[in-house]
């Protein structure tokens, strides 16, 4: 279990952007599959993290879209540009937030469960 939290936070580092006009489409896809990999056994164990967890695949197909379009059409006009930043910025604050809450909630439920044990 201490191995997947560690991956967490190392993954968590590849989500910080470096600057405010840095964009880092390939971290977050990075980032979101190292989560997405250290919640995989633990999801077995609670229902809050399994949630946790599809989120993180739904994120890291939404930032792998962005990835791609940023490659496919790099000329797009500002306008276009703007628009397509709203549409996943939308997108990811819609999964982003429930799925760390669920992610907490879950370590927390896990963490009880374990000291009660001990």
């Amino acid at each position: 279990m201490k191995k997947s939290f560690r991956i967490i936070a190392l993954a968590s580092l590849f989500l910080i952007p470096d600057g405010i006009r840095t964009f880092s489409p390939i971290g977050d896809v990075i980032g979101f599959l190292m989560i997405t990999a250290a919640l995989s056994k633990l999801s077995r164990l609670e229902e809050r993290i399994f949630e946790a967890r599809r989120r993180f695949l739904i994120l890291t197909g939404v930032a792998g879209a962005r990835y791609v379009l940023s490659v496919v059409y790099p000329d797009l006009s500002q306008t276009t540009t703007l628009l397509f930043a709203l549409c996943f910025a939308v997108a990811e604050t819609i999964l982003v937030l429930p799925a760390f809450a669920n992610l907490l909630s879950g370590t927390e439920y896990l963490l009880a469960r374990h000291s009660e044990k001990s």
